[in-house]
């Protein structure tokens, strides 16, 4: 190729932006001037818009061994490392570099944003000054404000950058949506969220279509400049504080294509955690990679130390915190690590965890009633931001009454956990979470009245929408209509959820439901509980044929339960079988072995593995099939006794 034609070649493609083609010229048509200055300009350039700050930054430096003084080889080179995450070289160079006045800005700049990763908010503030004229100040203000927590200052700083019409308008826009969203003001957060996409999509037409065509669209320059991944992000956590699980999930499949190897921090963190319901080891081994792989999302340590307790492995939850104190310094309030600690100390000492959750809990009481007081005397324009704040509050003490109540639950003192509930604040007995509690520890203690109570608005409440109610809702609401004698009742709910779930069949797209099923598994327990072990079992298994259709984790779980306690009692003499019967067990168990041999099921925390390359205990998961070999056995050995 002449060299001219060449040159006319590469221009072209980098007016287009087609900085993928340029590298692939560079790199294979044009080896032989890998040593020129202009050669490792043009690819270092590309690398970078690319996103590829690794590569650039191995030629910047090149460049800067070349001619130390080039002020825009130097800035590159301190974006390159910001961008890696390499902050202690980067704010080297930023804090020894000498630039000319016209550069000095775009270097106070970098010299903010290295500082706000490393968390010196002093600094950041100084480096970025105070000029209200300049969007990119204005824009690093607000990033330092958001840190701070003060979100309304931030907003308004981010509003005003945008006013200017600064060259990132978009990312500003979602820096507004996020300041909206961190106030809890979603309705204002997703009008944005909606704008801020309909305005990418049409700007930045090629990045959007990569969701239909599967094809990955990488991590490009356009792509961080049509903020459609963080907008994605914020959409999901938009309908995570909803409670609107399917809403997630949609979330973050529209946002634009990338392999898993291509994922930023955040967004694999967000799959890490849709993930760990359907696939626990597999949203495990995300987040441990993200804590082995800095820089992550700092929420990244405490949520899987929280997912760790949610599936009760807890001495893996232990080892994570004490090896690493660090990071529980740095990522962990007061507050959420002492809540932590609680979770994981109830397993050695319930006494000591109910004392830390109780003086976790004072604090909480304590801070709510302030406010309380606060908004009493609130005029009406602060009024709303109280509000707010109050709510906020509110949504961080349930979760520490809810483990509190909960230690009491566990030793069946259902009368102190009904006094707890009660002596929560009047605004707590109106959260849906509180409700449902009340609900739980009414059933429990069999007053099935009472507990129809609590249940009885929540089903109402979701008529025509009855897959949104967990299932195990639905299943109590009717056992405590069994218990009442009001069977035709128990009949209808559960004819109108039957109903739900063949409409929800009909849609290709739509999720198995398992609702029905565990309600009759609930119900089948209930025999097996009221010394009705033959009838209720046979009940159970009915209620999960066919095996292949209803074989879940959710489903296995109600089904243990009946199974593990009728092995009990064979094996104590206290009952007896029809040899029919057995032989149906045996028979759905050999089909659920077969059908479950690969559907993972939660277990002791002290089974682990290790995660491919490091040396951090991950946990392992029995599969149901597993689990039904071995009931199998049983059975089949006390059918040959």
């Amino acid at each position: 190729m002449e060299s001219s034609s060449a040159t006319s070649q590469i221009y072209t493609l980098f007016s287009e932006e087609n900085y993928e083609d340029v590298v692939e010229l560079l790199t294979t048509q044009f080896i032989s001037f890998e040593d020129t200055v202009a050669y490792r300009s043009l690819l270092a350039f590309s690398y970078f818009r690319l996103q590829n700050f690794e590569m650039a930054a191995d030629l910047y430096e090149q460049l800067r061994k070349s001619d130390p003084t080039d002020e825009n080889t130097i800035l590159s080179l301190i974006t390159c490392y910001y961008k890696i995450g390499d902050y202690q070289t980067a704010l080297r160079l930023a804090t020894t570099a000498t630039v000319s006045a016209e550069n000095e800005p775009a270097l106070k700049r970098l010299q903010a944003a290295i500082r706000y990763e490393n968390n010196d908010l002093q600094g950041a503030g100084k480096a970025v000054g105070n000029s209200q004229a300049d969007p990119m100040s204005l824009v690093q203000m607000g990033c330092v404000l958001y840190k701070e927590q003060k979100f309304k200052e931030a907003r308004e700083k981010f509003e005003a950058a945008h006013e200017l019409h600064d060259e990132t308008r978009l990312l500003t826009l979602y820096a507004i949506a996020l300041c909206y969203y961190q106030e809890n003001d979603l309705t204002n957060a997703r009008s944005l969220i909606n704008d801020i996409l309909d305005e990418a999509i049409k700007q930045f037409p090629e990045v959007a279509r990569s969701t239909r065509s599967q094809r990955s669209v990488g991590n490009t320059f356009a792509l961080e400049q049509s903020a459609l991944i963080e907008t994605f992000n914020l959409r999901a956590a938009l309908e995570m504080k909803n409670k609107n699980m399917s809403g997630v999930i949609r979330a973050l499949n529209d946002m634009p294509f990338r392999h898993d190897s291509e994922l930023d921090a955040v967004t694999l963190h967000n799959k890490a955690l849709v993930q760990i319901d359907s696939d626990p080891s597999g949203g495990f081994q995300k987040l441990h990679f993200l804590l082995t792989n800095p820089p992550f999302p700092p929420e990244t340590f405490g949520n899987l130390l929280l997912m760790y307790c949610e599936h009760e492995l807890y001495d893996l939850a232990a080892g994570l915190l004490a090896d690493n104190g660090n990071l529980a310094a740095q990522c962990l309030t007061p507050d959420r690590a002492l809540f932590l600690n609680a979770l994981i100390v109830a397993q050695t000492s319930q006494e000591e965890a109910y004392h830390k959750l109780e003086q976790l809990e004072n604090r909480h009481l304590s801070a709510l009633n302030q406010m309380m007081k606060q908004m009493n005397r609130a005029n009406e324009d602060a009024m709303l931001e109280w509000v707010k704040k109050y709510e906020t509050a509110l949504n961080a003490y349930i979760p520490v009454m809810c483990n509190k109540e909960r230690l009491l639950y566990d030793i069946g003192n259902y009368a102190a956990v009904e006094a707890h509930l009660r002596a929560a604040p009047d605004q707590a007995t109106e959260h849906e979470v509180w409700r449902l509690n009340m609900a739980h520890t009414l059933y429990a203690a069999e007053n099935y009245e009472g507990a129809l109570e609590y249940y009885g608005p929540i089903i109402d409440d979701h008529e025509g929408r009855l897959l949104q109610v967990p299932a195990v809702v639905l299943a109590n609401t009717c056992v405590c209509h069994i218990m009442l004698t009001q069977n035709a009742d128990a009949e209808e709910l559960m004819r109108a959820i039957d109903a739900e779930e063949r409409a929800a069949m009909e849609r290709s797209d739509a999720k198995p439901y398992f609702h029905l099923t565990i309600v009759n598994l609930v119900i089948g327990t209930l025999y097996c509980v009221k010394n009705n072990m033959a009838f209720g079992v046979e009940r159970v298994l009915k209620a999960m044929d066919p095996p292949d259709q209803k074989i879940s984790a959710d489903t296995w779980l109600h089904v243990k339960l009946p199974i593990l306690a009728l092995i009990d009692e064979l094996s104590k003499n206290i009952t007896s079988i029809t040899s029919r019967l057995l032989d149906d067990i045996i028979d759905f168990l050999t089909q659920a072995e077969s059908v479950g041999q690969d559907v993972s099921t939660v277990i002791s925390s002290t089974e682990s593995g290790l995660l491919e390359g490091q040396e951090d205990a991950m946990p392992t998961f029995r599969t149901i099939g597993e689990e039904a070999r071995m009931f199998k056995r049983l059975f089949i050995r006390y059918k040959l006794m």
